[in-house]
């Protein structure tokens, strides 16, 4: 659940013309090696430390992965997930993904699940929170997630691309993550990449096609303080010098910057009422996978993931969002290409 500050010049004529991507088919495996069951609440008022009433809840199949692969779903990709479950949560997951249209190769683990708990205050507007620690679960279960992934990528085609979200479980070797991207690799696919897992930096160096991080997660794995264009041009060539191909750094209202070894994208965010950041990041990536998928050049995957993630800050529920809404909101993402950027897109 997640986010440059940009400079005014005139459009490129490459970013002018409001594309999102070529319509055709585009494919993807979401890996995920944190599902959790997520539920949403809204209360007409957050009072701590008294009893709270709230006036809707939802509760569904979550991680960061089924997120990813929820929001491609509804920009009309097929989807494979792949991944780590606990026993308990399994006919939830099966019986949610099925009705989405959603295959799924799931390592069952004897551990218990999680969920991850979201207020949102309809007074205030804001959003709190809780997330339960992801539980450590045993040593075969590694081998199990590596073959679940291996049979998806044999089914997968030249344009099938590859994402892995979130943060893994204690239990999983420090490798993982490298082999991971290696199998994709070694099947011809592109991966992209969203976590700040203590794996991500050992294993830039497999040279992952994307690196998808917001500003937090970015200041976590550079060191640096990551709170405009600069910054955050340095945390992502720092990226880039470990192995990365190419990085996107989000930045919430702020919009997004995109950089690989030739050059910088600076994407604004669409302007929504209300903002819920719920599950933007993933809906970014679903985006920028999606696509990529389809023949998208990084200009129309970038408009195509800010996009999908301004759509879902309307919402509160992960997924409940309509391909219409992202279609109508893409002509508004501005990309310009600069190196120079500096002015940030949300104060204008």
């Amino acid at each position: 659940m997640d986010g440059t500050d940009m400079a005014h010049q005139a459009p490129t004529a490459s970013t002018a013309d409001g594309g999102i991507a070529p319509e055709r088919p585009g494919s993807l495996i979401c890996v995920t090696a944190a599902a959790c069951v997520d539920r949403y609440l809204r209360v007409p008022g957050l009072r701590t430390g008294q009893i709270n009433r709230p006036t809707a809840v939802v509760a569904q199949a979550g991680g960061k992965g089924v997120n990813v692969a929820r929001f491609g779903r509804v920009l009309a990709t097929d989807v494979t997930v792949v991944g780590l479950l606990d026993d308990a949560s399994g006919a939830r997951f099966h019986r949610e993904l099925a009705e989405l249209g959603i295959r799924a190769r799931w390592a069952c683990t004897s551990t218990e699940g999680r969920e991850c708990l979201c207020i949102y205050d309809d007074g205030s507007g804001e959003l709190t929170e809780l997330y339960e620690p992801i539980p450590p679960v045993p040593p075969p279960s590694w081998p199990e997630l590596r073959r679940c992934l291996r049979e998806s990528l044999t089914e997968a085609t030249a344009d099938t691309v590859v994402t892995i979200s979130g943060r893994m479980p204690d239990g999983l070797p420090d490798e993982s993550l490298a082999e991971m991207i290696d199998a994709a690799h070694q099947a011809g696919l592109r991966v992209l990449v969203d976590s700040d897992d203590h794996r991500l930096l050992p294993a830039l160096p497999l040279r992952p096609h994307l690196v998808k991080i917001n500003a937090a997660e970015a200041a976590r794995l550079t060191g640096l303080d990551v709170r405009d264009v600069p910054t955050g041009r340095s945390a992502a060539e720092a990226l880039l010098d470990r192995g990365a191909r190419s990085v996107v750094i989000t930045m919430g209202s702020s919009g997004s910057l995109y950089i690989d070894g030739d050059r910088q994208l600076l994407a604004s965010a669409p302007r929504v009422r209300p903002t819920i950041p719920v599950g933007s990041g993933d809906a970014f990536l679903a985006g920028f996978a999606a696509g990529l998928s389809r023949g998208a050049t990084p200009e129309q995957a970038q408009r195509l993931a800010a996009a999908a993630a301004a759509a879902t800050a309307e919402t509160l529920v992960v997924g409940d969002v309509r391909a219409r809404r992202v279609h109508r909101l893409a002509p508004g993402v501005e990309i310009r290409e600069t190196p120079q950027a500096t002015t940030d897109w949300s104060t204008r």
